[in-house]
């Protein structure tokens, strides 16, 4: 479970600190060339973006994370897994993040109530 904090608006002080740090964080103190930094600028606005989403946070992060297209496993790799691998229980999650699970809450003190009783389960 994870709680994000932020000040709504591109102008508040979060992604000033952030944009101070990444302009000073260069070797020996120097600033790091252009393209360092607005790649470091890009960055910062993603997150920036995905918080203050209005749709699911959870889709937001993986969208971020996404390597693309993932690679089929071989049959030989998936018989092997089968044979010798132990089978786990995976618990599917309820809650997800306010977007998708806030409506289910008549507030949002009870929502954090259910999402902390799940993640003790």
């Amino acid at each position: 479970m994870a709680v994000v904090f932020h000040d709504s608006g591109l102008r508040n002080s979060d992604t000033h600190r952030l944009r101070f740090m990444a302009e000073h964080s260069g070797a020996d103190g120097a600033a790091p060339s252009p393209s360092v930094l607005s790649h470091r600028y890009a960055q910062i606005y993603t997150v920036f973006r995905a918080v203050l989403h209005n749709g699911c946070f959870r889709d937001q992060v993986r969208l971020h994370f996404d390597s693309g297209p993932t690679h089929k496993k071989r049959l030989a790799t998936t018989i092997l897994e089968w044979l010798f691998s132990k089978a786990v229980r995976v618990t599917k999650i309820h809650t997800c993040c306010d977007a998708c699970g806030g409506d289910r809450a008549a507030d949002r003190l009870n929502f954090v109530r259910a999402l902390l009783a799940e993640s003790r389960r």
